[in-house]
């Protein structure tokens, strides 16, 4: 296995969840669970690559309350290297469920992970040969990443956090190494390609885009499952960890990544 560092930045968060025991009734209160898990895109891919056994290290943002310290416990455990700036509050996340386990819709919180800036992470990144990032940072910072990347000769990741927040740094695409979206976010660069390689995920098929060439993955979909948060984020950690750091065949690393993703729809967590 290739032991190069790997650095994760940014966002953290409590993930609340309410899934419905029953199918959905909208504008009326439905029987179901209430839960809450430590999420958010890049602790997400941090926990799922330590897990897997990579080096890995996060920069994120969370504060010193409950939550903070429910995000903390949980890297603390993978033993895992954090730096977090806090800057005075912990990010949350709202995800309402149906009874099938099906995201019906989600609602992000204001993240701490948004505030920062180059200057409160640039003693952190020094020895990582991989930085993986999501759009929970600022547009700003995120070009100061990818500048600070091409002049390093870093190998760089950009994962979306929402499609939403891949538009406002949409032209920051083709200067990242490799870029992972959901079929919602592949419309936003479906004329715009990374430099090595593009994967977008849907249902029941996976497109790879890689050396010029174009691969489609097909694959049974899944119709009922405990819970879809963070599955994406655990198939992004998997295919970065087979692929990058264990220098699999990209089409079978896809495949590998799917089994983890599968394993994180039947769990409450997005942890694996």
């Amino acid at each position: 296995m290739d032991v190069t560092p790997v650095l994760i930045i940014g966002g953290s968060n409590i993930d609340i969840k309410g899934r419905s025991n029953v199918p959905p009734v909208l504008g009326n209160s439905n029987p179901g669970e209430v839960y809450i898990t430590p999420g958010g895109v890049a602790r997400n891919i941090t926990s799922t690559l330590a897990t897997l056994g990579a080096v890995v290290s996060l920069i994120t943002s969370f504060s010193t309350d409950e939550w903070g310290l429910t995000i903390r416990a949980s890297l603390d455990r993978q033993d895992i290297d954090v730096y977090v700036i806090d800057k005075g509050y912990t990010g949350t996340y709202v995800g309402v469920l149906d009874n099938h386990g099906k995201t019906i819709i989600g609602v992000a919180g204001k993240n701490p992970a948004y505030e920062l800036v180059w200057d409160d992470i640039k003693d952190f990144v020094a020895d990582a040969g991989i930085w993986i990032f999501d759009t929970n940072l600022s547009p700003q910072l995120i070009e100061k990443i990818v500048e600070e990347a091409q002049k390093r000769g870093v190998f760089t990741v950009m994962v979306p956090a929402s499609p939403k927040k891949l538009e406002s740094v949409i032209h920051v695409v083709e200067r990242v190494n490799m870029a992972i979206v959901n079929r919602e976010e592949l419309e936003f660069v479906k004329n715009i390609r990374p430099k090595d390689i593009l994967i977008g995920t849907s249902h029941s098929s996976i497109s790879i885009w890689h050396r010029g060439k174009i691969n489609n993955v097909h694959f049974a979909p899944v119709h009922d499952y405990v819970d879809d948060t963070g599955a994406g984020d655990t198939f992004t950690a998997a295919v970065i960890y087979h692929h990058l750091l264990m220098g699999i065949d990209l089409m079978e690393s896809v495949k590998a990544a799917l089994d983890y993703a599968r394993m994180s729809l039947e769990s409450y967590s997005s942890d694996i």
